[in-house]
């Protein structure tokens, strides 16, 4: 399967714009982190929702990091995030 990851619908060819109006359209949500050693770690994720968020920071972030975010609803009530 092949997801779209980037790029504004108006500069896609016109067999290829999904004609959806606002949002994301056809493309796949990605969850990315980067560790303290300056590795980043992008995942594709079934949706962008708190539970899913929630699920994926809980597998692959140590309790005890720092997580900062952007202000997506999908990251309210971290625990762990200052």
């Amino acid at each position: 399967m092949r997801h779209n990851l980037g790029g504004k619908e108006g500069n896609k060819y016109a067999d290829k714009k999904q004609r959806r109006g606002r949002g994301p359209g056809s493309k796949q949500a990605v969850v990315g982190r980067r560790e303290c050693t300056g590795t980043v770690h992008a995942m594709p994720v079934e949706g962008a929702d708190e539970a899913t968020l929630h699920g994926m920071i809980a597998e692959h972030v140590d309790k005890e990091a720092t997580i900062y975010t952007d202000e997506h609803a999908g990251y309210r009530d971290l625990p762990y995030c200052p």
